[in-house]
């Protein structure tokens, strides 16, 4: 790191011999001029003109123009050339650098590099009053030395020069020319400064300067040996570059980092972060009220003031007129109204001016130090402290007026509305610039959009389509449409196909082989089974009769049982929907309930069972009183018939028995409701003449099977016809059903095959129609690859690509590749506008009174607070100056006496740089704003830290 400072250091100070200030070894006309070219052109020599100057007189150097001597008008030319070169470096640079160099120094320093230069320079400036060219000495500056070439000279002598001779006041000598000659040996001989003083520079007059070529120079002179001559130069001297020199050396000492990247790297943000944070990432950081910029602002500006504030440093670039300027005032503001100190540094002389010219638009030019020449400016400046010190007692007056208090707190307030606002409009701004959700901010999503035109619904699709995923969809979509306007059409035939993806030339033969065989098997078939049955069945029916084959095996095994056989030829004759086995199931479920318990009475016929009830009723009516049950035991008819129906049951004349026998004759009555109601069916026959419980059972059990058999032998449907005859035998249909089970038992073996290939519908399709066979043969030599592309595109499509797709091509007929795109791009966006606005439903205040009421809100308060902020900045300014004030005892204020003595002296004034470091704190009170060169800046502040912000302008 110190090497690099030293190379920094030697570029900029320009120690070398190009450093006119070191090595000058002939004069330029349009910069320099030997002051002996005006001996006697005004009738005196020119050391007068250098005694007068030193006196603090001025002199006249020649007329502008005289026609009667040449001479006058070649320096009045010379002249002019140097003014117009001075007056260019002040409009560029600020500086006033015109000095008359004396004495000349001239020899080698101890390693060999030439010198030859000025000593000391003598600040002029030259007017022209009534045709005459005067020049007199600067009065806001004094004499000065070289610094240049002290600098140097410790540097290749290998020597200490101390801060006192680097800094020392010439003003200190006496103005007497002898005096002052004398005053400037004892000098350098104190200074330890290696230089031989001659008694020719103790004479009144001036040598001739005299031109070198370098290397006659380089012989003439020895290593070491530096020696004085009385030659002075007019011309450019310029001041500011060694200025720079004792700041680098005191960084070299410091030493308090390694390495120049690291030092800035950990002064910025790493790349990571920047990519991380948006163009407007500190808007939100800081609330309004710690900001005071009274010039306008835009977002840009006021996200940088607000990361500068954060601590952050940051590069600011953009072509003319974008706002630069206007952003540093704002910057220096800001600061400074927070009581902070400013320093805008820039080598251009124009951008400082330009800054403090918007600052005095504001009022804040008496709170800033413009420095453009430490040299020449300081009289400005300390005139400007002195009017600041003088103007104190009017600041405190003025701020503790009332209206200044309601001042602040509109301030506040306003600020306060302004955050809120912001607050609701940020949640507008993040939700419009949002990205996260489909790649791509609301913002684009609207411009990209339109929702007058035709949509889909990708509801429940859009989410799985993000910005960066549609490239690659949209080349499937391309293909997809392309082929798919023409394959996914239900009219194509091969519309329900198997996928053909991976297929080759292979699969293509065994594709047409299918084909040609699908229709000769259909022939074969029916007509295999006409000759049988004398009806045809195709395969589709005999494959559907073959599906049935244990069922019908079952029926077959069923009917072996002749009874059964004969139940079933006489249900044959019933309609289907009559032979109902859940009915028979149900019935025989109720008649089997008659035989639970007691079971039913069989003694008596079925004729009988009514009168026997009645008598039943009469019993226990007669045996509700005595009297009336030995009038019945006595004379009543029914007691032989109750008695012999209880003898028959094996039931006791009593309570119990006759409950009894009540509880069978129910039974009875039930069973032969239930009875009469199976004879009533007429497709049952042979029902049980006794009413044993178990002939019931044997005779349900064969009729249910037969019911069994009856309904499979229905599910051939309209092929029962095959199998029936008038005289119909077991031994006839098991025999067709044999045969024909033989004939078809290869299409399930041949259906495999060919649903390998084509669809189960195709198969179909294929099977009923001749036809159609040699028309997907035409479509597979014509197509068959591009459906294999079409399959592979489809096959590796995702579940949501594939929907959508669908969609678009479901949806709209012959719209076209380009349309079919714009179609799907439209759709997705509408759909995650939705969705956004479903989640930020602020977004859809734009389209109401809301947005625009808050977005006019917003601007009153910012243009209330524009205009407040001025009055807040002067008013803390003002603070600033008598806010630490001191007084002693008698109340005399102690604060900024010492100051205001220093920079109201007329004589022994101090330097600039030796204010700053004894009262700096009380000069930035005043000032807490400077501008200045960045070789004023070394001249001028001491290498402490001072300010808060440092603006650099125009990267200087």
């Amino acid at each position: 790191m110190k090497d690099l400072l030293k190379s920094y250091s030697k570029r900029l100070t320009n120690l070398s011999g190009k450093n006119r200030s070191l090595l000058l070894l002939k004069l330029y006309s349009h910069q320099y001029i030997d002051l002996r070219e005006f001996d006697f052109l005004n009738m005196e020599p020119s050391f007068n003109i250098l005694q007068k100057l030193i006196e603090g007189k001025s002199h006249v150097l020649s007329p502008e123009f005289d026609s009667r001597d040449d001479d006058v008008n070649i320096v009045s030319r010379k002249l002019k050339k140097l003014i117009r070169t001075e007056k260019f470096l002040f409009e560029e640079q600020g500086t006033k650098d015109l000095h008359i160099g004396w004495p000349f120094i001239r020899g080698k320093f101890s390693d060999g590099t030439q010198v030859r230069c000025a000593l000391l320079y003598i600040p002029v400036e030259i007017i022209l009053s009534k045709n005459q060219y005067v020049i007199k000495q600067r009065k806001d500056i004094g004499i000065s030395l070289n610094k240049s070439f002290l600098l140097a000279y410790g540097h290749f002598n290998e020597v200490k020069i101390p801060d006192e001779v680097l800094d020392f006041n010439i003003d200190e000598f006496d103005t007497d020319i002898t005096v002052f000659r004398t005053s400037l040996y004892q000098f350098l001989k104190e200074a330890s400064l290696e230089i031989n003083f001659n008694r020719d520079n103790f004479m009144d007059q001036l040598s001739r300067f005299e031109e070198f070529k370098k290397d006659d120079f380089e012989k003439n002179e020895k290593n070491g040996e530096l020696k004085l001559f009385p030659e002075a130069v007019l011309g450019i001297f310029p001041q500011s570059g060694s200025n720079l020199v004792p700041d680098y050396e005191k960084l070299m000492e410091m030493d308090s980092f390694d390495d120049l990247d690291d030092f800035f790297q950990n002064r910025s943000l790493s790349e990571e972060e920047v990519k991380q944070h948006s163009e407007y990432y500190y808007l939100g950081q800081l609330s309004e009220e710690k900001t005071f910029t009274p010039f306008e602002t835009d977002a840009y500006q006021e996200n940088a003031i607000k990361a500068i504030k954060q601590g952050y440093s940051i590069v600011v670039q953009g072509p003319p007129g974008t706002g630069k300027s206007q952003l540093i005032c704002n910057l220096i503001s800001d600061f400074i109204a927070r009581g902070k100190n400013v320093l805008v540094i820039s080598q251009k002389r124009a951008a400082l001016d330009v800054v403090y010219k918007r600052l005095s638009e504001k009022n804040i030019q008496e709170f800033t130090g413009l420095v453009h020449d430490f040299k020449n400016d300081r009289k400005v400046l300390y005139e400007k402290i002195a009017k600041q010190i003088r103007l104190i007692p009017e600041y405190q007056g003025a701020n503790n007026s009332l209206g200044l208090v309601q001042l602040e707190r509109r301030f506040l307030q306003t600020s306060r509305k302004i955050d809120q606002l912001k607050e609701v409009l940020d949640e507008f701004k993040k939700a419009i610039f949002d990205t996260s959700e489909f790649g791509i901010s609301i913002k684009e999503l609207y411009l990209k959009s339109n929702p007058n035109e035709k949509t889909l619904n990708f509801r429940m699709e859009f989410q799985h389509f993000k910005m960066d995923d549609l490239p690659d969809f949209l080349i499937k979509l391309r293909s997809y449409c392309a082929y798919g306007t023409k394959f996914n059409k239900p009219e194509y035939p091969l519309f329900e196909r198997h996928s053909f993806s991976g297929y080759g030339i292979l699969e293509l033969k065994k594709l047409e082989e299918i084909l040609d065989e699908i229709p000769g098997f259909q022939e074969k078939i029916t007509t295999k089974t006409h000759e049988l049955f004398g009806q045809s069945i195709d395969v589709e029916d005999a494959e559907m009769i073959f599906e049935k084959k244990n069922k019908i095996t079952e029926m077959i095994t069923i009917l072996k049982d002749s009874k059964i056989f004969e139940y079933f030829r006489h249900m044959l004759s019933y309609p289907d929907q009559l032979t109902d086995n859940l009915w028979l199931g149900n019935t025989e479920r109720v008649l089997m309930e008659c035989y639970k318990g007691h079971g039913p009475e069989m003694s008596l016929p079925s004729d009988k069972l009514g009168k026997f009830q009645e008598v039943l009723g009469r019993v226990f009516e007669a045996r509700k009183r005595l009297f009336k049950l030995l009038k019945w035991k006595l004379f009543s008819e029914d007691k032989f018939l109750l008695k012999r129906v209880l003898i028959s049951n094996q039931l006791t004349n009593d309570k119990k028995g006759l409950q009894i026998l009540v509880e069978k004759i129910d039974n009875r009555l039930n069973l032969e409701h239930n009875i009469s109601k199976l004879k009533e069916t007429g497709w049952l026959k042979d029902l049980p003449t006794s009413y044993e419980k178990i002939n019931f059972q044997n005779w349900f059990h064969e009729q249910k099977l037969a019911v069994k058999a009856r309904v499979i032998f229905s599910s051939l449907r309209q092929h029962q016809d095959l199998f029936l005859n008038s005289d119909l035998k077991y031994d006839d249909l098991k025999n067709k059903f044999e045969t024909l089970f033989q004939l078809i038992h290869e299409i399930p073996e041949r259906r495999i095959i060919w649903e390998m290939y084509f669809s189960k519908t195709q198969v179909s399709n294929l099977l009923k129609n001749k036809s159609l066979a040699e028309r997907i043969k035409t479509t597979l030599q014509s197509d068959f690859d591009s459906l294999c592309e079409f399959d592979s595109l489809k096959g590796h499509l995702k579940d949501h690509e594939k929907a959508v797709l669908e969609n678009l091509i479901n949806s709209f007929d012959n719209l076209g590749t380009v349309n079919s795109e714009k179609l799907f791009l439209n759709s997705l966006y509408i759909a995650w506008i939705n969705h956004i606005e479903s989640k930020y439903p602020i977004l859809r205040s734009v389209s109401s009174m809301k947005f625009k009421t808050l977005e006019a809100e917003l601007q009153n308060a910012v243009s209330e607070k524009l205009g407040i902020s001025n009055e807040i900045l002067l008013l803390k300014l003002k603070e600033q100056t008598y806010e630490d004030i001191e007084y002693n005892r008698l109340n005399n204020r102690v604060t900024y006496r010492e100051l205001g003595h220093q920079v109201n002296k007329k004589k022994r004034i101090w330097p600039l740089r030796k204010l700053l470091q004894e009262h700096s704190n009380e000069v930035f009170n005043l000032l807490p704003c400077w501008m200045a060169s960045p070789e004023s800046v070394s001249a001028i502040f001491p290498m402490q830290n001072l300010f808060d912000l440092v603006i650099f302008d125009e990267a200087s």
